[in-house]
């Protein structure tokens, strides 16, 4: 299959941490809209190379390439008229797995902050696929008040992260229950 692989800029010197990466696709998040909707019976999996993770995405979901650091993060979007499915892998590296976990949940609250939610709730938890560290809440008022969701899959090498951006009335769409409860390792 042929597949439309954009790439945005070139990679920066340095390696990002994983609070970096939250902030980068918080922010990234924020900057997109809505558009036609995906049909959920037409979908494919999504695993980058390199991945641990893959999920089950829409087939005509938008693919783009960017740079994580030294190391390259592959994305997909879905847009529907109800909100935005992004799903993201990218490969890091933990040299003091101890430090990591202590500073997760603040690393949670930081993004959750930077991505405008108010009130945001936080948690991680371990699961068959791995520990998932999430944030989630409202952002928005009135008419523009849309529920924020990532969910993130952290592995040995990579992490998927599930972000999903909609207005409330469209959270438990088939598009975005289809993407979020499909990851595996």
């Amino acid at each position: 299959m042929n597949e439309k692989v954009t790439q945005i800029g070139t990679p920066p010197p340095a390696m990002a941490s994983i609070a970096q990466t939250l902030t980068w696709l918080a922010v990234l998040v924020g900057l997109v809209g809505f558009s036609s909707i995906a049909k959920a019976s037409d979908v494919r999996t999504f695993q980058p190379q390199g991945c641990e993770f893959k999920a089950s995405i829409a087939r005509d979901a938008e693919v783009k390439q960017s740079w994580r650091g030294e190391n390259p993060m592959t994305t997909a979007v879905q847009k529907s008229k109800g909100g935005v499915v992004r799903t993201s892998c990218g490969s890091y590296f933990v040299q003091d797995w101890r430090a990591f976990h202590q500073q997760l949940p603040s690393q949670l609250e930081r993004a959750a902050r930077l991505a405008g939610i108010e009130h945001p709730q936080t948690a991680i938890r371990r699961t068959s696929t791995g520990m998932v560290a999430s944030y989630w809440g409202f952002r928005g008022t009135g008419a523009t008040r849309t529920f924020f969701r990532s969910d993130s899959y952290v592995g040995n090498r990579s992490f998927m992260e599930i972000v999903v951006l909609a207005h409330p009335e469209y959270l438990n769409t088939q598009d975005v229950r289809q993407t979020r409860t499909s990851v595996r390792r």
